[in-house]
């Protein structure tokens, strides 16, 4: 049962199981899945400060709610995917319904998380009463990419009507999002925080103790299976690197999603069984497992995608290997002595980039030393979500705060009085 009289902050969170990750925060238990969770944490900061937290997700199970000790979970599905106009009449309706739920809960402070592209529907909902924090895990426009005319109407209402109104504080997944958000503000004060994921040192104890396999150079692949996430490009890639015929090489790929159907065509197609292995779903200790059995890890989002950070850069670099990837990662910019870039959206390039790893082992090795140098920032907690949440938390309007974690990516600026 929630507390009266407590703080009750509401948390719009997206297509995760609430409960499964509530039922971890009590337990102490570790998640089944490798990666950090911001809604875990959220849970932790809460109960840290005896305030009272209810949360709306989104995955694709239907409507339930959910009570426990001070905490709320709801449910709510949203709408199959159609197209053009559709899709965002529907985004609009299931945004106006969340807010709802959350408004009619009392929220005192709202952490925004989901939907990102249209929170400026705050404005219109009695809901910008309460203290509205983005926390905004993708850019707010993608800098490699046209931006499309709905997304540009969509950018200007959220700038106009959210971030400039409503907003004194934000949390942001990486430097490139924070630039984009000052950017937006102008000469107008904000506090932001750029937070990183953060993970327990003993998860990678041992992929980073051990060295990759002997054999085919092992690169891995972890996430959705879809062609703005660079799925198709693996293959590229492969076929690549096999006509070259230079090197003994091997994809695993984890994952799954709306391209895998396509990816495993293209693969029999093009005769890349022997080359491409598709795992599905990997839980945490076969994923670790691939880490220690890898030489190289691989993220080749495309430009179409709207990427905040992209975590898996993070957990590379967490098993001590080396990372291959483009600026469309916002992450390289925190690695990037530990990476070999390639050109964006092109997979030769890509190719190239893992041929240069395999065939000059200093450079290996180099980039292999830089991710042992830098890896403890992802285990540090002062450069996490829950402990920028904390700050951002407990901040007071109109005075200035200063708060870094040991990246020097903490958030410094002068809070505003919010409009009414």
């Amino acid at each position: 049962m929630q507390q009266d009289g407590a703080q009750t902050i509401g948390y719009l969170s997206g297509p995760v199981d609430g409960v499964a990750v509530h039922d971890a925060f009590q337990t102490g238990q570790p998640l089944a899945y490798l990666g950090t969770s911001y809604l875990l944490e959220f849970f932790e900061e809460c109960a840290g400060t005896n305030a009272n937290g209810v949360v709306i997700t989104s995955e694709d199970t239907g409507f339930y709610s959910r009570t426990f000790d001070r905490f709320t979970v709801v449910n709510l599905s949203k709408p199959p995917v159609r197209g053009g106009l559709f899709y965002h009449a529907d985004l609009i309706g299931w945004t106006w319904t969340a807010l709802s739920v959350l408004n009619a809960a009392g929220v005192d402070t709202l952490i925004l998380t989901d939907v990102q592209n249209y929170w400026f529907l705050t404005a219109f909902h009695a809901i910008r009463r309460a203290r509205l924090i983005p926390a905004i895990h993708c850019v707010l426009d993608r800098p490699y990419a046209p931006t499309k005319p709905a997304h540009r109407i969509l950018h200007w209402l959220n700038k106009h009507l959210f971030y400039r109104r409503l907003v004194q504080s934000a949390l942001v997944a990486s430097p490139v999002i924070e630039r984009q958000l000052q950017s937006d503000f102008g000469q107008i004060p904000l506090r932001s925080a750029v937070f990183l994921p953060d993970y327990r040192e003993e998860d990678f104890a041992a992929p980073f103790g051990r060295d990759p396999e002997p054999g085919p150079f092992l690169i891995l692949s972890a996430g959705r299976l879809e062609e703005s996430k660079g799925a198709m490009d693996i293959v590229a890639m492969a076929q690549i690197l096999e006509q070259r015929g230079e090197m003994d090489f091997r994809f695993e790929v984890c994952g799954t999603g709306a391209g895998e159907a396509a990816m495993r065509r293209e693969i029999a197609r093009l005769g890349l069984a022997h080359r491409i292995t598709l795992n599905g779903f990997c839980d945490k200790q076969r994923l670790l497992d691939l880490f220690g059995k890898a030489h190289a890890v691989v993220v080749p989002t495309r430009s179409s995608f709207e990427e905040g950070f992209a975590m898996i850069c993070a957990e590379a670099i967490a098993a001590g290997r080396p990372l291959v990837t483009s600026r469309v990662c916002p992450a390289l910019e925190v690695v990037a002595e530990a990476a070999e870039e390639a050109t964006i959206d092109d997979p030769a390039s890509y190719a190239d980039a893992i041929q240069r790893l395999v065939t000059n082992p200093a450079l290996y090795q180099q980039k292999r030393d830089a991710a042992a140098r830098i890896r403890s920032k992802f285990f540090d907690k002062t450069n996490s979500y829950g402990w920028h949440l904390r700050r951002v938390l407990a901040a007071e309007p109109e005075r200035e705060e200063v708060a870094t974690g040991s990246l020097g990516l903490g958030y410094c600026t002068r809070s505003r009085p919010r409009s009414s």
